[in-house]
């Protein structure tokens, strides 16, 4: 076992760390949403519940209604057409609990006297019923019918207080119930003035049953049906309907406060505010049931997302984690294989303070001292000897080496240096003698070219006077550049700055004799109507050799571009020809002294000194040199000029 686990691969090994939890994670979230699916069912079953109590209620105010006015029918004999049109909304109320799905309703009809109900209104309508008989039927099957309405009760805090307007309603419709009984035989006592003893002794049970609804009641509703219920107890109809009721089964004896149809039609309007307070309590159970149902149900919804994000959260967590890991691992594999290959700039983006980030620094390690000794390396290869090279030990192959190489090179551009100043001493003293003679041979063939113009005879000397004349200007140029160039070297090079015009020099140069060669244009792009404050005659020979570099590496192009562009800090000014180009890699080395491309030193010949002289020349005056080129489509070589503005010194 322990062998599998070493040769797993570590996402195998997250993998199976993660899959226990999150296992565990799913199990305690289906137990969880189940109970709330549960918890639900019940709440649905409670509200079939509901319903169902509340058509049963609905029936027995329907048969309370059908009774009322049955009663009064069958005591007066009149108002049969309020009965006939009350018996629809009883059936109706039938048929609807007819419909119920709850097989203790079933067949209720049988069992609630309901099957009675179409001969008692047969008797009803035919006369042949007295009112004692209509009470008695239809108060048999309303007692039956309460039977039925059974409230499930509920362990739920939050069911309670709908529980409590249901006990409160059913209390309510058992009260209701016998007050009909009661105010009906007392409605009969006072219209016919008989049996009022015997009327009271019998009525006695059914009056303490209701007062016993009403103590209950008021113990088992809720807070706020019970206020209600004391308002219509304390300042309606229904106050005066019980506080009557009280007085004489107090007294056991009829007073003269009501006569009969006094009393039905206060007993008639308490009943009927006793019956609206039932029926609101039901509604409001009803609307505080559907609440409940709905915050539950969103609970579960609630619970249902949080269920699946949290899972999702973690499932997410674990992925990444997996990613995060296998991404560092391949970082530092990656940064191994470029160790490996020799390269360097090893980095990573956040380093953990683990057993992987001890991994990482190690390597980072590595990669800086590699860096350092390259970077030592190269400032050698340039000819900076005094960098620092620290090997990081006496088995350090490369640093030691490093060591050496620098010791080696040092000597060697020490001798290079030698031969260099003894090669720039030669060409200075050589330029210096050479000087004198080559300024008498102008002047010889300058007196030559004079008489070969008045001689006949001479003519046909003239034209190898001019090329020997084109020759003399070529060796003044090259000892003219070797006196420059051991100015410079010596530091005895003078810049004699003065106020002119770009426009200026870019003239002169123009109208200069030889400069152009007579299949070239010089075209000028931009304002160079520009101030400048420079020594003009050595911007002059810096813009002149740029336009001859780019006249003679240009033989089959005819156009060379000056172009200017400033601001209100510097100057740019580039010389731009179309011609054979320079190579990407001799770009850095263009301005260094005695610099030749071996591939064109044959065709173009020259000492390499005129670009070199140029760049010390913008250097002087504190600008900037560079050069743009591509092999094969031409050259831009540029140098900056700063502007002095208002405060110049010149």
């Amino acid at each position: 076992m322990n062998s599998f686990f070493r040769k797993l691969p570590l996402a195998g090994k997250l993998v199976l760390i993660s899959v226990v939890p999150l296992i565990f994670l799913i199990y305690l979230s289906i137990q969880v949403y189940y109970e709330e699916v549960v918890k639900l069912s019940l709440f649905d079953s409670y509200i079939e519940k509901t319903k169902e109590s509340e058509n049963i209620n609905s029936l027995i105010n329907e048969l309370q209604e059908e009774r009322r006015l049955s009663f009064d029918y069958a005591m007066k004999k009149s108002g049969h057409d309020a009965v006939l049109q009350q018996r629809p909304a009883t059936d109706s109320a039938i048929r609807q609990l007819e419909r119920s799905n709850d097989s203790g309703l079933s067949a209720f009809s049988r069992y609630t006297f309901l099957t009675n109900l179409p001969g008692i209104r047969a008797n009803i309508d035919t006369g042949t019923i007295n009112a004692d008989v209509v009470m008695y039927n239809f108060m048999t099957i309303i007692f039956r019918l309460n039977t039925l309405n059974v409230i499930p009760a509920s362990t739920s805090s939050n069911l309670q207080p709908v529980y409590q307007d249901l006990s409160g309603q059913k209390l309510l419709s058992a009260m209701l119930t016998y007050l009909v009984i009661i105010r009906s035989n007392v409605y009969n006592v006072l219209y016919t003035h008989q049996n009022a003893l015997g009327t009271l002794y019998g009525l006695r049970g059914s009056y303490d049953v209701m007062k016993s609804y009403e103590t209950e009641f008021l113990l088992k509703a809720s807070p706020q049906a019970i206020k209600q219920y004391q308002t219509l107890r304390n300042t309606s109809a229904l106050k005066a309907t019980i506080n009557y009721l009280d007085t004489v089964f107090k007294h056991t004896a009829f007073d003269s406060t009501y006569t009969a149809q006094q009393w039905w039609d206060v007993s008639d309007k308490g009943t009927d505010e006793l019956r609206t307070l039932q029926q609101q309590l039901g509604v409001t159970a009803s609307k505080r049931i559907a609440e409940i149902y709905r915050g539950e149900q969103a609970k579960k919804n609630l619970m249902l997302v949080f269920l699946f994000l949290s899972v999702t959260v973690v499932i997410a967590i674990v992925v990444y984690t997996l990613n995060v890991i296998n991404s560092m691992l391949k970082e530092l594999q990656l940064a191994a294989l470029q160790i490996a290959k020799g390269a360097s700039g090893v980095s990573f983006r956040e380093i953990p303070n683990d057993v992987i980030g001890s991994l990482a620094h190690s390597i980072v390690n590595i990669d800086e001292n590699n860096k350092r000794l390259a970077e030592a390396a190269d400032a050698i290869g340039k000819g900076n000897f005094d960098v620092a090279v620290q090997p990081r030990s006496d088995e350090d192959v490369l640093g030691n080496a490093i060591v050496r190489m620098k010791e080696n090179l040092q000597h060697y551009a020490l001798e290079k240096e030698k031969m260099l100043n003894m090669k720039d001493e030669f060409l200075s003293i050589a330029s210096h003698e050479l000087q004198t003679p080559i300024t008498s041979m102008k002047a010889f063939l300058q007196m030559v070219e004079r008489f070969a113009d008045e001689k006949e005879a001479l003519k046909p000397v003239k034209p190898l006077v001019e090329k020997a004349t084109k020759q003399a200007n070529k060796l003044v140029t090259i000892t003219r550049n070797l006196l420059d160039v051991s100015r410079i070297e010596s530091g005895r090079i003078q810049i004699d700055k003065s106020e002119f015009l770009l426009s200026e020099v870019v003239e002169d140069l123009k109208e200069q004799n030889g400069l152009l060669s007579a299949g070239h244009t010089l075209m000028i792009e931009g304002d160079t109507n520009v101030k400048l404050c420079a020594d003009r005659l050595k911007i002059e020979q810096v813009l002149s050799n740029l336009i001859s570099n780019a006249v003679k590496y240009s033989p089959l192009s005819d156009k060379i571009m000056i172009s200017v562009q400033h601001n209100k800090n510097e100057v740019k000014i580039a010389v731009a020809d179309l011609g054979i180009g320079i190579a990407k890699e001799n770009l850095p080395f263009v301005y260094d002294r005695y610099f030749r491309i071996e591939k064109t030193s044959q065709n173009y010949p020259g000492l390499g000194l005129g670009l070199y002289i140029s760049s010390q020349i913008i250097k002087l005056h504190h600008g900037d040199t560079g050069v743009e080129s591509e092999l094969g489509k031409g050259s831009t070589f540029w140098f900056t000029l700063p502007l002095e503005g208002k405060k110049s010194n010149c």
